[in-house]
């Protein structure tokens, strides 16, 4: 059975993004790992886990969590409110955000996620806008990558997604 965690900076920003947003009806959280942050802040059948290891997706079934072992790379079409990416694997960004269409993303940069977000939208001419930083202790950002930092947790919309059109996957 593996130790799950709860990471105290998780959940400050969950909790900002609440005080600003509101509720969001489903949250999907792929490479989720042993975090079960978001487990404290949004309704526990609000918030779907994807993870590739057994054992963590067993540990988060057994606590009444919704997870399932899977290759987030490779799942079927879904979609959701709010869609986080804290320390994703080196991944086909553009891909997983094919499958899983989100209204808003909460990710950090420490994989560079945040910086690749800006750019493969900004390339392709998607929709997608940072809206904020969500911590206080990061630069104001604007959608220059050059402010991108490490340790920053950034907000982006989907201005092409409406949360009505999000539907969980069965």
């Amino acid at each position: 059975m593996a130790n799950l965690l709860i990471f105290k900076e998780f959940v400050n920003v969950f909790r900002s993004y609440v005080a600003k947003h509101g509720f969001p009806d489903n949250v999907v959280y792929p490479f989720c790992g042993p975090d079960k942050s978001p487990s404290v802040v949004f309704p526990k059948d609000a918030v779907l886990y994807l993870d590739n290891d057994p054992d963590i997706v067993k540990s988060l079934v057994d606590l009444g969590l919704e997870a399932r072992c899977v290759d987030v790379e490779n799942i079927d079409q879904m979609g959701a409110d709010l869609l986080i990416l804290f320390s994703p694997p080196s991944l086909d960004l553009a891909a997983v955000l094919s499958r899983i269409k989100a209204y808003h993303v909460i990710c950090d940069n420490s994989e560079g996620t945040a910086y690749r977000l800006h750019r493969i939208y900004a390339r392709e001419r998607k929709k997608f806008q940072l809206l904020e930083v969500l911590d206080e202790e990061s630069l104001a950002a604007d959608t220059c990558p050059d402010l991108f930092r490490k340790e920053g947790f950034y907000l982006f919309h989907n201005l092409s997604a409406e949360p009505a059109d999000l539907v969980r996957s069965p």
